[in-house]
């Protein structure tokens, strides 16, 4: 898997609707580079006052990013070079609108069981959770404009922030 490493974080405040919630993060294809992206790393925990509750984060596909105030720029993670690539990726977080996420079943999002997420992980809330793909089993997105991943975290009464990071490869 040839080519520049990069890191970007989301944050947003679970809402007590565990229907509807709020994603965090959106990493996209950007619409005038056409490239693809491989997501190896992915890091996930609440950030607000801890307390023994459960949330369920979700990573999944989509087909286009969520709104925010503005694209997050990315971490270039290189070997120390002064001439880090920037990335080309589009990177929101805190997002005030959810991106479209690919689900298997019509009219489902990606909180909905089996339709359409690719990680789902109950996290205690004093807890964090890192997830690396095994060699060659990163997430990949295809090389169309805006496809991506997005990240969301999910809990029926809780209004605590949380946190997703992405590290991905383009």
């Amino acid at each position: 898997m040839a080519g520049s490493r990069f890191h970007g974080d989301g944050f947003n405040t679970l809402v007590a609707d565990a229907a509807n919630p709020d994603s965090a993060i959106s990493l996209t294809v950007n619409a005038s580079t056409i490239h693809r992206i491989w997501l190896y790393e992915i890091n996930m925990g609440n950030i607000g006052t801890p307390a023994d509750l459960v949330s369920v984060y979700y990573i999944g596909q989509c087909t286009a990013p969520g709104g925010s105030a503005g694209a997050v720029t990315a971490t270039a993670i290189e070997d120390g070079t002064t001439n880090a690539k920037a990335s080309v990726s589009v990177l929101h977080g805190n997002l005030t609108t959810e991106p479209t996420y690919v689900a298997t079943i019509a009219g489902t999002g990606v909180t909905t069981p089996a339709n359409g997420d690719l990680l789902r992980v109950a996290l205690n809330h004093r807890a964090a959770y890192r997830w690396v793909a095994p060699p060659g089993g990163e997430f990949v997105a295809p090389a169309i404009t805006t496809d991506g991943f997005g990240g969301v975290a999910a809990h029926a009464s809780a209004t605590t922030d949380y946190m997703i990071g992405f590290h991905w490869v383009e």
